[in-house]
């Protein structure tokens, strides 16, 4: 059990035994971790494929990591950081998370390039009418 537990593929483990006519029912109880069977990158037209893979460092059938899913915030964060730090907040869909940020004018075109270059989609502009500093 120690071993299949070792290869990081599950969550949990768990043996239960049941005494039955005759002897013991074992029963093995697996909570498997999430794999990612596809990994899909949209609205990137300035890099390959593959340099995109590279940047991102996400693979098919890898084993889904919350850590990864942060590592891909703080890139994003330190190519927009916002007026003092950005508002992350977790989405409906897991392992995905909406990053609200501030980006000078002067600097809104670049900073989309290098957005869509760490993989972030459905980026919405919206217009500051007023910021009390």
């Amino acid at each position: 059990i120690l071993d299949l537990y070792e290869t990081g593929y599950f969550y949990d483990i768990r043996v239960e035994k049941f005494a039955e006519p005759g002897g013991l029912r074992l029963v093995y109880a697996v909570e498997e971790k999430p794999s990612m069977v596809e990994v899909v990158f949209q609205g990137q037209d300035e890099l390959g494929e593959d340099e995109i893979r590279d940047i991102s460092g996400l693979k098919t059938y890898e084993i889904y990591d919350v850590a990864k899913v942060n590592e891909a915030i703080e890139k994003i964060t330190s190519v927009i950081p916002g007026m003092k730090s950005p508002t992350v907040m977790p989405l409906g869909r897991e392992g995905w998370s909406s990053l609200h940020s501030v980006v000078n004018e002067n600097d809104f075109w670049t900073r989309i390039g290098q957005l869509k270059t760490c993989g972030a989609e459905g980026i919405l502009v919206i217009p500051i009418e007023k910021m009390i500093l």
